[in-house]
């Protein structure tokens, strides 16, 4: 007979993914913004080259915009079907 082995959320706690969630967001963060100044950088040095990297600095700000909000959008949804919530 075949024995299935089911992990839920309450075998390693709803707080241990809340913890991982901000450390992966602390990550999108810090990611977004070396990207940024990387592109800025490259922007003074590189004339030739300077739309694409404006271009690819603006995508950086979305991305960390998404990163942050994507934690709260979470939070919402948890609270509003009635589980865990990460702010209190």
């Amino acid at each position: 007979m075949i024995n299935y082995i089911s992990i839920s959320a309450n075998d390693y706690g709803a707080g241990t993914i809340w913890i991982l969630i901000i450390i992966l967001q602390g990550f999108c963060f810090v990611g977004g913004v070396a990207r940024f100044i990387y592109c800025m950088v490259q922007v003074m040095h590189d004339e030739a080259e300077a739309q694409t990297n404006i271009k690819r600095a603006k995508h950086a700000v979305i991305f960390i915009i998404l990163g942050i909000s994507a934690l709260q959008i979470a939070n919402i949804i948890t609270r509003y079907f009635g589980g865990p919530s990460l702010t209190g």
